[in-house]
């Protein structure tokens, strides 16, 4: 029988705000590890330049990752690091950290959209500096693992883990006034979200404008039903000019909430009718597993393996994302019983595991 130690670690990744699928992972995995008396610093990074953490006893701000690193390199009181970030870089900083100072290291993949056929040779060392030096790699779902097999990863290196972990339920949580009223001029709402308003093949990456034309069709039916999309960061200024002006010129202003502040997402969901995800790439999305947990029917694009639950529509077919959404709304109690038996887990446990056997 394998001998389970109490681990310390080192917790390298975004934190809310803003909101998006990774800083919600980060945030619980924080408080769960707190919450089991882990030993656990967190080390906060921006997020795309936005910086809301605060200085505490167990959370550091690292508002520039480099600089602050040479002050961190031979802070070895963790046995081990968990880093969520992104950057190639970085993650090799982390690893040489790691060697020089006999800990373990983590690196979870939420996703991997590179296109590995075309890196150049420099970061193609990097990756596979980064693959030597790292004790685990932890992805989102299977798809990730391939890509990261597929980009010379050891597959004995990789284990899949779901993002998903229950948050620890805040009392003190409310929705703002905007949201309330929202809420109450309408008997059924939808709800969907984005970590930003990029593009990917040229085309809206988390579909913000079909759920723009899925209301405009939804308000022709003549129903009170409305939307609420809630973006985390604007990261193209036209494109979202763009995207308000057709909210103006298709005259569904009131139905349609283009939400930009923070918000409780879990607790907008629990408020809500039907969650969608409309993307033309994607991962395992936390959003996802949350709404399904909640027993929200949930509509998503076919472009990936999706979460047993999930009704699926042709990505980027309009046609057949409103006929699904119109479809669920008016087979509502149907397709929520249906989620009865559904199960989305939690991986805190397995995290646990993975961290006491290291």
């Amino acid at each position: 029988m394998v001998s389970q130690k109490t681990p310390s670690i080192d917790l390298w990744g975004v934190y809310p705000p803003p909101v998006g699928g990774v800083s919600i992972h980060v945030k619980r995995l924080f408080d769960s590890l707190l919450s089991n008396k882990i030993n656990t610093h967190l080390y906060a990074t921006d997020y795309e330049g936005v910086f809301s953490a605060v200085n505490t006893e167990t959370i550091t701000p690292v508002k520039q990752f480099y600089k602050y690193f040479f002050r961190y390199l031979f802070n070895n009181k963790a046995t081990i690091i968990h880093s969520h970030t992104h950057r190639w870089m970085q993650r090799l900083f982390l690893g040489i950290k790691s060697l020089i100072n006999k800990q373990k290291i983590i690196f979870t993949f939420h996703s991997f959209r590179e296109n590995i056929h075309n890196l150049n040779p420099v970061k193609h060392f990097i990756i596979k500096l980064v693959f030597k030096f790292t004790n685990l790699f932890i992805a989102t779902s299977e798809s990730v693992k391939n890509k990261l097999i597929e980009c010379g990863c050891p597959p004995n290196k990789i284990k899949t883990i779901i993002p998903y972990i229950k948050p620890i339920k805040n009392s003190t949580n409310t929705l703002d006034l905007e949201i309330c009223n929202f809420l109450k001029k309408h008997k059924f709402i939808i709800v969907g979200n984005a970590s930003n308003n990029n593009k990917y093949n040229n085309e809206d990456l988390y579909g913000i404008d079909m759920c723009i034309y899925l209301q405009q069709y939804l308000s022709s039916k003549n129903q009170d039903i409305g939307i609420i999309f809630v973006l985390t960061k604007t990261t193209d200024s036209n494109y979202l000019n763009t995207l308000e002006n057709k909210i103006e010129s298709l005259n569904i202003k009131k139905d349609f909430l283009l939400y930009k502040k923070p918000i409780d997402f879990s607790l907008l969901l629990e408020n809500s009718n039907i969650f969608v995800r409309p993307t033309n790439t994607d991962s395992w999305p936390l959003s996802i597993i949350e709404a399904l947990s909640l027993k929200k029917p949930t509509i998503a694009s076919d472009v990936c393996l999706r979460h047993n639950g999930c009704i699926l529509f042709k990505t980027r077919s309009q046609e057949d994302f409103n006929n699904k959404v119109w479809f669920c709304i008016n087979n509502y109690q149907i397709e929520k019983d249906k989620l009865t038996n559904i199960s989305t887990g939690d991986g805190f446990n397995e995290l646990l595991s993975v961290y006491r056997n290291f």
